[in-house]
């Protein structure tokens, strides 16, 4: 496992295949033009740290080689290393399995996914990816910490939703959503009429999306049942995608919350379960039960503050 500070500069990234999500982003939810401000320049886009990871990688072999030979390569030359290809194959390996998990695979799954039918696999991550890193029209904006232009669509609502809907059907070979019912899953919230009039631009990837996905489940079929599959992929697919996900800025506004709430009187102990509960509410494991924020037992303050915090989770679920 390669281990490297990621690009936002707060988190250990230990798993190859999150290495171009960072660690307030969120697979599904793409926002593929931010960029923070790192003081006197602007950070690499998502799509531009896989390659800048590389180059770390380039960079160790490139200190190793001159420890070894005294002499200081240009690191050019590191490019086709063997390290450096073993690298990218791992980077490649961990984030298709990456996509399998997300779409709701265990790893079971997933790895015979990947060992046995990898051609499939990577049809579905190109459709997967090209439909994940549609953005909306207009310029860059500005915000608080750097520049974003959202992305178009949430890929989190239909990997949640198209297992149920395939389980309805009766001909799993021809089930298939048309592109109006494909893309009202997919599009985030407040997108406008001109916004929305570019999925007819990505038209074409609704058929082979499907196509990709029903292929996958054919495959994994093979091991089991078709209904038990889906059925399993549902589950799972249910907590990983939750529409109530905690995002960065979700967490920073409840965070904020909580300290006013404190300020104005909240009990340590009341403060303690609220936080408890919101942590336990985003341990999304696909394997365990999901634990829900529940009532306040003591109602009152506690318990409007329990409320607000679910309406600032909801707000803020389709942002970075």
């Amino acid at each position: 496992i390669f281990m490297w500070p990621d690009w936002d500069g707060d988190n250990v990234l230990a798993d190859a295949g999150i290495v171009d999500y960072g660690c307030v982003r969120q697979f599904g939810l793409r926002y593929d033009e931010y960029r923070y401000e790192d003081v006197d320049r602007m950070s690499p886009s998502l799509s531009e740290q896989p390659d800048k990871l590389k180059l770390v990688v380039q960079s160790f072999v490139q200190a190793v080689d001159f420890v070894q030979h005294g002499t200081r390569r240009p690191i050019e030359k590191f490019a086709s290393h063997q390290i450096v290809r073993r690298y990218w194959k791992s980077y490649a390996d961990c984030r298709l399995l990456r996509i399998l998990f997300y779409v709701g695979f265990d790893d079971s799954n997933a790895c015979c996914l990947v060992l046995g039918h990898r051609k499939e696999v990577e049809k579905f991550a190109a459709e997967y990816d090209a439909i994940e890193s549609v953005q909306t029209a207009g310029p860059i904006q500005k915000v608080p910490d750097g520049v974003n232009r959202k992305p178009l669509l949430n890929l989190r609502n239909l990997l949640r939703a198209y297992p149920d809907f395939l389980l309805k059907q009766h001909d799993f070979e021809a089930a298939s959503l048309s592109s109006k019912a494909f893309f009202d899953m997919l599009f985030v919230r407040g997108i406008g009429a001109r916004d929305r009039g570019l999925a007819r631009d990505h038209e074409q990837r609704v058929a082979g999306f499907q196509h990709c996905y029903k292929q996958l489940v054919a495959r994994a079929a093979e091991r089991e049942s078709l209904e038990l599959t889906l059925n399993e992929l549902r589950g799972r697919s249910q907590i990983i995608n939750a529409a109530d996900r905690a995002t960065g800025n979700a967490v920073t506004n409840i965070a904020e919350r909580l300290l006013v709430a404190r300020e104005a009187g909240l009990s340590v102990e009341n403060l303690g379960k609220l936080i408890d509960g919101f942590v336990e509410s985003q341990r999304l494991d696909p394997d365990q039960p999901r634990a829900e924020i529940s009532e306040h037992p003591q109602g009152g303050a506690a318990e409007r503050v329990r409320r607000e915090m679910l309406s600032l989770l909801e707000a803020h679920s389709e942002d970075v």
